[in-house]
């Protein structure tokens, strides 16, 4: 559906793994476990609810799995200035998860 199951996102985005209660999650729950995420990346709910309205439930949760990998470093800002910066890019359209690097990860 998206490029990437969602065991092979807990695998490539293992802080998601902590937020979820099952090692084979469903889509549904990964969403939920990326709501709680978002709070350690300092993503607000306002920006994690423009960005599955933007994106999509599904996706929103594909691109702050993404942002959890990346080193406190990689960031100019915060975090959550990143993931704003793609949900920014993914207005207008529902993005592809290909488009923040999702389907080569997954190829490894």
């Amino acid at each position: 559906m998206h490029g990437v199951r969602p065991d092979e996102l807990v695998r490539l985005a293992p802080r998601l793994r902590s937020y979820l209660r099952r090692p084979n999650p469903t889509w549904p729950e990964i969403i939920d476990a990326a709501d709680w995420l978002r709070h350690d990346l300092d993503v607000s709910k306002s920006l994690w609810g423009d960005a599955c309205v933007t994106m999509g439930r599904d996706l929103a949760a594909v691109a702050l799995a993404i942002v959890s990998t990346k080193d406190p470093e990689h960031f100019r800002t915060t975090p959550g200035g990143y993931f704003h910066g793609m949900v920014q890019k993914g207005q207008g359209r529902r993005t592809a998860p290909r488009a923040y690097g999702v389907g080569a990860a997954a190829r490894r």
